[in-house]
């Protein structure tokens, strides 16, 4: 449960407006919820090994926690991760953790594609996606073609590097537009954004990067980050800040436990 606005008379806040006084007051405020059946299924696991769940930490919120120590002045930070088979984008806004959600797709796509357009074997896409480095291709103009050395078990065809760069390009903005460009769940939130990229296939990371770079050229702060030991550690060193620290923007609720007829008789009693 996260507080990301408040305001009184449409004049915006820091933080809550104890003492103050308004005719109109508005707060914003948002819920992320853990299925029931999902948590019993937790609890049940744990419970066999004698341990037992106190808090449930969103991994995306732990890790945004660090990247926010690392860009404090920035209102508003999206992070877009790009996994092989999955991918996800988090938004915190004045550092509460205000959006996230899941996508069932990643990079796999992209070789999927360059695989079944230029009809060679994945194996061979991903090689070839991972040996040729877009930046070196485009700065020279002489190699036109895929080597030879990649048709070693198929027929040698000429697969110009133009089209297959277009292939990879156009799939790669098709992604994009589906978790950030088009995505109507983030009309209202994603103006003047930093956006962190981590790509999960590190081999791949290289092209992917160069062209979102230029994808992204003069539309908003991009920041890559290598998924290294750092960043994989990254959630684990913002939870242990969480629980030690606490988070502003982060409303704990406080759950009231159903009681017996008998509890409440002796509460009224003795209380």
């Amino acid at each position: 449960l996260f507080n990301s606005n408040f305001s009184i008379d449409k004049n915006n806040l820091n933080n809550l407006p104890l003492g103050l006084y308004g005719d109109f007051y508005n707060q914003d405020m948002t819920f992320f919820i853990v299925e029931k059946n999902n948590l019993k299924n937790f609890k049940s696991t744990l419970n066999n090994s004698e341990i037992n769940i106190e808090r449930i930490i969103l991994k995306p919120f732990a890790e945004g926690i660090k990247l926010l120590s690392k860009n404090s002045s920035e209102k508003k930070i999206t992070t877009i991760k790009l996994g092989k088979k999955r991918s996800n984008i988090s938004l915190f806004k004045n550092h509460s953790f205000i959006y996230s959600e899941n996508f069932d797709f990643g990079s796999d796509l992209i070789i999927k594609d360059v695989a079944k357009l230029c009809s060679i074997d994945f194996d061979n896409s991903s090689r070839i996606l991972t040996d040729i480095v877009f930046s070196k291709v485009e700065s020279n103009k002489e190699i036109e073609y895929l080597d030879k050395k990649y048709f070693k078990e198929i027929p040698f065809r000429k697969i110009t590097l133009e089209l297959l760069i277009d292939i990879f390009n156009s799939r790669l903005d098709e992604i994009f537009e589906i978790i950030y460009d088009k995505n109507i769940n983030l009309v209202n939130l994603k103006s003047n954004n930093v956006i962190n990229i981590i790509v999960e296939d590190q081999e791949l990371s290289v092209n992917i990067n160069h062209s979102l770079d230029k994808n992204f050229s003069g539309k908003s702060k991009i920041l890559f980050h290598k998924l290294d030991k750092d960043y994989l550690l990254s959630a684990c060193l913002g939870a242990t800040e969480l629980i030690g620290k606490g988070w502003s923007k982060e409303a704990i609720p406080i759950i009231q436990s159903k009681k017996s007829t008998i509890s409440r008789i002796l509460s009224n009693i003795f209380n």
